[in-house]
């Protein structure tokens, strides 16, 4: 499921990189204001939606609209390096999605689906291994170092201040500091609150499980060593793309 939700964006993003940039190239100046005036939005509406958001679910979908901007920041570079930022940023936000949505879904008790955030509570003591791999997941949502979130997003900046694009990627900065707030609140019940009542988490299917492990291992140490194939590849990837 959580392949199904992040795969049409994968192939959106690239479709648009296609189009804009091997076809429009010429019309950068003028496609590139659009692009950037979407990422804005998408910061806006991403980073204060979220905040309000009691549901995980909910929240995510507030987080992807947060992530788009960011990607389509890179799109509008320009440029070989900000289509190679896109697909960087876009290959390291699948495999955290991918993880997040595997653990929330897995997750029940009672026989009911966790999806409000406070009934994370007392994850910790049921299934200590989930709740470090959540914790990860989020941090690396955030965008701490050297956490795989951060990466994509050092791409993403760093590609729209070589074009010039410095005020975007300060609010995208502002963006993710504001979006902190939800994440951390996560890693805040996990640890620290208390369940309301004493209930007990239910054992989770064993490919979700690790499914959502193998991600959070991923944004974190793996990537460390991942980094040296990975940003080749997607050099080669923007190289393919037709432009300077």
């Amino acid at each position: 499921m959580a392949l199904f939700s992040t795969a049409p964006k994968v192939a959106a993003m690239v479709l648009i990189i296609r189009v804009l940039v091997e076809g429009f190239g010429l019309a950068h100046a003028q496609w590139a204001q659009v692009l950037i005036l979407i990422s804005l939005i998408s910061f806006a509406v991403g980073a204060f939606g979220g905040l309000m958001q009691k549901d995980i679910q909910r929240l995510l979908a507030y987080s992807s609209i947060i992530n788009i901007g960011y990607a389509l920041l890179g799109v509008a570079a320009g440029t070989q390096v900000g289509v190679q930022a896109t697909l960087m940023f876009m290959t390291l936000y699948v495999v955290d999605q991918i993880g997040f949505f595997a653990i929330l879904l897995s997750l029940s008790r009672n026989g009911r689906p966790i999806r409000k955030i406070a009934d994370l509570a007392g994850l910790k003591k049921d299934r200590p291994v989930t709740a470090v791999a959540l914790t990860i997941l989020s941090l690396s949502a955030v965008g701490i170092p050297p956490m795989s979130g951060f990466w994509g997003k050092f791409y993403v900046f760093g590609a729209a201040a070589d074009a010039g694009y410095w005020m975007a990627g300060a609010a995208g900065l502002v963006a993710s500091v504001v979006a902190a707030f939800y994440y951390l609140r996560i890693i805040k019940v996990i640890w620290f609150d208390t369940p309301e009542f004493d209930v007990t988490t239910d054992k989770a299917p064993a490919g979700a499980q690790w499914i959502g492990w193998a991600a959070a291992a991923f944004s974190f140490p793996v990537l460390l060593i991942a980094l040296t194939w990975l940003e080749p590849l997607t050099r080669a990837a923007a190289a393919g793309v037709g432009i300077g």
